[in-house]
């Protein structure tokens, strides 16, 4: 950028040399001005402020903690304490749910685009393909591609062409850089329980035939019932529970070495 001048007049110059009235000044260079701040998006915004809410809640709670310790220690407690039990419940409250707020904005930036519920923008030869946008996240080491979020529809056509479409009662998608019986990545449900560090099998069955179909990885649920339910209600036809043949729980280490080093295109063998 070329800077610019500007030309005050500030004083003549004497014959010495000197500086009076009615001459121009040394050029000096215009600073341009600092570029403005790009407006924050929508999603910046709500994160802004549930961190805001979060520090407050946090304020508030550790403030009226201070103050039951003061009070179990017979100092004098300020105005209007008498009840700091109930204000320690309330800080408490308002900072799970600022919590939770900044948890779901962090799954949805981990979650990305949305899926299959595109408006009918995603052809089946696309889906088929793979090529299609996909969230991506991290469960304990494990890369994790997202197909379709919870809550979104998923659809197809099945072995007859009848379509299908279900609304998915958990996250679903593979797990990046593994093989399952199908040729394709191995398949995975993400439970709510980001720290769960049990992983449940499903060996999946066909329905027309009873032969192997492939396995089904259950990751984030904290019990089987949950993880059973959500597997069986990713179904349409509610016929998830005649695909389910065996439902084997094992560590997160354990499901790590069968993937590196197990046979993921059979069925679960415990040892």
């Amino acid at each position: 950028m070329r800077a610019s001048y500007a030309l005050p007049r500030t004083g003549a110059v004497s014959e010495t040399g000197a500086i009076g009235a009615g001459s121009p000044a040394p050029l000096q260079p215009e600073v341009p001005p600092a570029p403005a701040a790009p407006p924050l998006t929508t999603r910046q915004q709500r994160l802004a402020q549930n961190s805001q809410i979060l520090q407050d809640a946090v304020s508030k709670k550790a403030q009226a903690t201070q103050v039951l310790q003061n009070m179990a220690e017979g100092k004098p407690a300020a105005q209007g304490s008498a009840d700091m039990k109930q204000a320690v419940s309330q800080a408490q409250m308002r900072e799970r749910q600022a919590r939770q707020n900044a948890e779901a904005q962090t799954l949805m930036q981990m979650q990305g685009p949305k899926g299959y519920k595109r408006g009918g923008r995603i052809s089946e030869a696309q889906k088929h393909a793979g090529n299609y946008p996909k969230g991506h996240l991290k469960f304990h080491g494990l890369d994790i591609s997202i197909e379709t979020a919870k809550g979104e529809t998923r659809s197809g056509k099945d072995m007859d062409g009848k379509p299908w479409k279900v609304t998915m009662p958990a996250s679903y998608g593979y797990i990046r850089r593994t093989m399952a019986n199908d040729g394709e990545h191995v398949d995975c449900f993400m439970g709510p329980n980001e720290k769960s560090m049990r992983v449940y099998l499903i060996d999946q069955h066909h329905l027309h035939n009873g032969r192997y179909d492939e396995c089904k990885a259950m990751l984030g649920f904290t019990n089987r019932a949950e993880a059973e339910k959500a597997y069986k209600d990713s179904f349409s036809d509610g016929k998830g529970g005649k695909r389910m043949r065996k439902m084997v729980r094992i560590s997160i280490s354990e499901f790590k070495d069968w993937l590196k080093n197990g046979e993921t295109h059979k069925p679960f063998k415990t040892a």
